[in-house]
């Protein structure tokens, strides 16, 4: 089982940018994702328009040893709909 890790709302980032999908320390709130692979904007199921990218949380945040990975989290809003990515290197 993974340590509880103290989850908080950082300092803003230099740039949309900034994030790092490798780096620990890397998971973000808006801007843009650093993906692992190909970019993948899932459809919503309700409507089919891709769906807006809202976030990105590194499995090197959610894990203290060796981990590698990223969970690409998106919403839409006026659907109320959301989806999860997951893209490992």
């Amino acid at each position: 089982m993974p340590p509880v890790t103290a989850w908080g709302i950082g300092e803003p980032r230099p740039t949309p940018l900034a994030g790092s999908a490798w780096e620990p320390g890397g998971s973000t709130l808006g801007g843009h994702p650093d993906w692992i692979d190909d970019p993948v904007y899932p459809p919503c199921l309700r409507c089919g328009r891709a769906m807006p990218y809202l976030g990105m949380i590194t499995m090197r945040d959610l894990w203290a040893g060796p981990a590698d990975g990223c969970w690409y989290l998106f919403a839409d809003l006026g659907c109320r709909m959301t989806a999860t990515v997951y893209q490992q290197s």
